[in-house]
């Protein structure tokens, strides 16, 4: 198992339409798609992990992955702490392809948000913000 020590990225904020960082710049997000896992598959740290060195290793200019599958009840912490350790923010899923944060894409706002999906999202908060590479103040 790859062991990594956590460093925190600075915290971006939003304010109006734009990202800033705590020194009051502008942060540019540069993001690029995370690679999808297969449904059926369980999440693998070490696969994820050798992921972000792979995208490293292309040399390419990013500083954010957006992953579109991830379940809040699974604990991503070795590659969360593994983005930050490479200075890699994280765009987390607030929903879910199937189950209780499944947004009804077939009904108009507000009805296309069902309460299982806030509760599913109350989770998500609770399991990613308490990481600072994939989370955002707002103002």
């Amino acid at each position: 198992m790859l062991s990594l020590s956590f460093t925190p990225l600075e915290v971006v904020f939003v304010k109006g339409k734009y990202l800033f960082k705590q020194d009051g710049k502008r942060f540019l997000m540069k993001g690029i798609a995370f690679p999808d896992q297969v449904a059926e598959e369980e999440y693998n740290s070490t696969a994820w992990i050798n992921v972000l060195y792979q995208l490293k290793s292309l040399e390419l200019e990013y500083n954010t992955v957006r992953v579109y599958r991830m379940d809040p009840h699974v604990d991503y912490s070795e590659f969360l702490n593994a983005a930050a350790s490479l200075g890699v923010y994280v765009i987390v899923p607030p929903t879910s392809a199937n189950g209780d944060g499944v947004l009804d894409r077939d009904k108009k706002s507000p009805k296309c948000y069902p309460r299982k999906l806030f509760q599913y999202g109350i989770k998500c908060l609770d399991n990613y913000l308490k990481y600072r590479v994939s989370g955002a103040n707002f103002e």
